[in-house]
């Protein structure tokens, strides 16, 4: 069975190339257009990683939020941002992860999603 993964971007254009791209990668992707949705989906369909690039503080937050919510504390989450801040030190603070700085090359977000993936594996067993 695929790896899920809940990606969480506000731009609509943004999160179907990205979606198209975790697909072809073979992942099963759900997607969320803000941090409410996000964190409803994230409880609802309990993902294998969760992808956050949201503006503002609403990435950082939604991080917290998880880690909060014992449903879904355990779940790795890769914030992403095209801001300065966060930075990858501003993002572990809020428990995230990873962190990439955008603009990156689509290769560059596959590695770091099988990364994470392959973590939480070899962690959970």
């Amino acid at each position: 069975m695929a790896d899920t993964i809940l990606l969480t971007e506000v731009a609509a254009e943004i999160r179907a190339a990205y979606g198209l791209l975790l697909r072809r990668a073979g992942y099963h992707v759900i997607t969320a257009a803000d941090r409410a949705s996000g964190l409803q989906c994230a409880v609802n369909h309990l993902p294998d990683l969760v992808v956050i690039n949201l503006r503002d503080d609403e990435g950082p937050r939604m991080c917290l939020e998880l880690h909060a919510d014992p449903r879904t504390s355990h779940i790795p989450v890769l914030l992403m941002s095209a801001a300065l801040y966060p930075n990858a030190a501003a993002a572990a603070a809020v428990g995230a992860d990873d962190y990439l700085a955008k603009p990156l090359p689509n290769a560059e977000l596959l590695v770091h999603v099988r990364g994470l993936l392959q973590q939480n594996a070899e962690l959970c067993g």
